[in-house]
């Protein structure tokens, strides 16, 4: 282990340039209708279709191209090459948005007790502003067009510096104790999201009482800092075993890393946060690691999400005790249980709009200026899907709101396509250079990016902006300040040379 200055040298070499087979630097040539495309299209549809059979036609029609089109986005994420973020996209909102309101309109049954809202006047154009956002989603993350090459001396980054990473480390080490104390010590980071919720509660610590700064200091900030570093410090570490070995680490940053490890640990483990949010924090680590980009890594990856979404996602309930709120024959409920109140909320967006209007960005706009007190803000709105959710009736309005729907209920359709064809783009931007194998910032933050993309489909933005710009701005300073590590006159990536992962 090195205990040296850590000044990095480029190697040109280096098996994190080599592209999955197939995959150039030209960008997408095959077109949105490829055969692997129509593949997955086609047999998304036979899926649904016992379920579609029970249904009124144009509900059967509109599930079946829902499901096609999420289908079509999984196999295209998967072949030639893995597209993370595009993938993590596509099964979610297959599983989300697709098998469960599929298995809903067939049974009649939905969340919370709400069967009457599938039968409601606002169901059929749910349906087709479902389908309409995944469409966008898929033409934007597949659309066809070459792509200009990264310019010499622009391709490659080095390591973030260890500043930084040191930086966040330190930061969130001051923060410790007063989040430590508010969550009533450490075990209480270990207890449950409830019992924290609580012990924050008690505190005085929450956004009604406190404002958003304080939920930060506390509740945001120590996991994001954490998160970061861990993130950041890895890839410093992977960059120098990949060069030298183990033997060749420096000691400042195996130390730097053992410290961001137990930090997520602390901060960002499943028992008080988020299933997404965990999964984010420690998979994107996991990802940095084995650096899937083959098309047979892609679809055991594939796999490995359809499992999580369908099986261990609602299995987690049985852990915590929770139960589903129907019963059926074919032992598929939980798709009508509570993990799955995306599409119904989606409806009741639409009545909310129906009876109140659009709110023209202020939902948006709160939630990623969360840490503006209110008492500068005082119309600052809380989280959309509350809104939504009391307008139907619902006592409990802790629920989601799909990313689609509160951008609807903000920007209206062409706000949606508009916002939604933007973010797609910018995923699109990470998957390429990841497929490809070049170190360029993108490809870099394309791990965390494609878990984050869990939360940010189930919404609502009020209450993921918060943690996922946080998380996501930090990793973004320290992939910005890293240093190019491509010297003048070098070529620009091209895809060529390495092994296929």
């Amino acid at each position: 282990m090195n205990g040296g200055s850590g000044r990095r040298l480029a190697v040109r070499g280096d098996d994190t340039t080599a592209p999955a087979e197939g995959v150039t630097d030209s960008g997408d040539a095959g077109g949105l209708l490829t055969p692997s495309a129509l593949l997955g299209a086609a047999v998304a549809v036979v899926l649904v279709l016992p379920w579609s059979l029970r249904t009124s036609p144009a509900h059967a029609v509109l599930s079946a191209l829902q499901v096609a089109v999420a289908g079509a986005g999984i196999a295209r994420s998967t072949h030639p090459g893995l597209r993370p973020v595009a993938l993590v996209t596509f099964v979610f909102t297959f599983a989300w948005l697709g098998i469960a309101p599929a298995y809903q309109l067939a049974t009649g049954d939905a969340a919370w007790g709400d069967d009457a809202v599938l039968v409601g006047p606002y169901t059929t154009e749910a349906l087709v502003l479902l389908v309409l956002a995944t469409t966008t989603l898929y033409v934007a993350f597949f659309r066809p067009g070459r792509d200009r090459p990264v310019p010499a001396g622009h391709a490659e980054v080095d390591e973030p510096p260890r500043w930084v990473c040191a930086g966040y480390v330190l930061a969130c080490l001051v923060l410790t104790p007063g989040a430590v104390a508010a969550a009533g010590g450490v075990g209480g980071l270990f207890s449950s999201r409830s019992a924290r919720g609580e012990a924050l509660g008690s505190a005085g610590i929450s956004l009604a009482q406190s404002g958003g700064l304080a939920v930060a200091l506390v509740g945001i900030l120590p996991g994001a800092l954490a998160t970061a570093a861990a993130y950041l410090t890895l890839i410093r570490v992977l960059a120098q075993v990949r060069r030298s070995g183990w033997g060749d680490v420096d000691a400042v940053d195996a130390v730097l890393l053992a410290a961001g490890l137990a930090l997520v640990v602390l901060f960002a483990n499943p028992l008080v946060n988020t299933r997404a949010l965990s999964a984010a924090a420690l998979g994107s680590l996991v990802l940095l690691v084995l650096r899937p980009r083959s098309g047979p890594a892609a679809r055991w990856m594939a796999v490995a999400l359809l499992m999580a979404t369908l099986v261990a996602y609602p299995a987690a309930n049985a852990f915590r005790g929770t139960t589903t709120n129907t019963a059926g024959p074919e032992g598929l409920e939980f798709l009508a249980g509570i993990d799955f109140d995306g599409f119904q909320q989606a409806i009741n967006a639409l009545q909310y709009v129906d009876e109140r209007g659009h709110s023209w960005g202020t939902y948006a706009l709160s939630g990623v200026f969360y840490v503006v007190p209110r008492s500068i803000w005082a119309d600052k709105e809380r989280p959309a899907s509350i809104d939504v959710a009391e307008n139907r009736g619902y006592e409990f309005t802790n629920l989601s709101l799909p990313v689609h729907s509160e951008l609807f209920v903000d920007f209206g359709t062409i706000g949606m396509v508009v916002a939604l064809a933007l973010l797609a783009t910018a995923g699109r931007r990470c998957d390429l250079d990841w497929t490809r194998g070049a170190r360029t910032r993108w490809a870099l933050a394309a791990p965390y990016a494609c878990l984050a993309c869990l939360s940010i489909i189930r919404g609502p933005i009020g209450a993921n902006a918060p943690v996922y710009l946080t998380n996501l701005g930090l990793i973004a300073v320290g992939l910005l300040l890293a240093r190019r590590s491509v010297a003048p006159g070098d070529a620009p990536v091209t895809g060529g040379g390495g092994p296929d992962r």
